[in-house]
């Protein structure tokens, strides 16, 4: 994952099946300098996790908002007042659980 910010630098990278806690994952960005800031869900144990990384010099978050398997944020891209809502989605697999 390092090596693809590093060469593909996109603006928002949303992150299903982390299998690690936020913090971790904010450890590697700050080890690596890797210019993003994260938000998310933590997994529980070795399973789920879900994360949203920005990178900060083109897209300012404002809010956040987070509910069991969602994330969604309201910001803004630098330099204009052009607004973006960033949400990440995951469901669980097993049909039972789907609603």
């Amino acid at each position: 994952m390092k090596d693809k910010l590093k060469k593909e630098k996109p603006s928002i990278l949303i992150l299903q099946e982390t299998k690690i806690s936020v913090q971790q994952l904010e450890q590697i960005i700050e080890k690596n300098r890797l210019q993003y800031q994260v938000t998310g869900q933590d997994a529980i144990g070795s399973a789920g996790g879900t994360v949203v990384l920005w990178n900060p010099n083109e897209i300012i978050m404002d809010n956040w908002s987070s509910m069991s398997g969602t994330l969604t944020g309201l910001g803004r891209i630098v330099g204009t007042k052009q607004q973006v809502v960033i949400s990440g989605v995951y469901g669980p697999p097993s049909p039972g659980r789907k609603e």
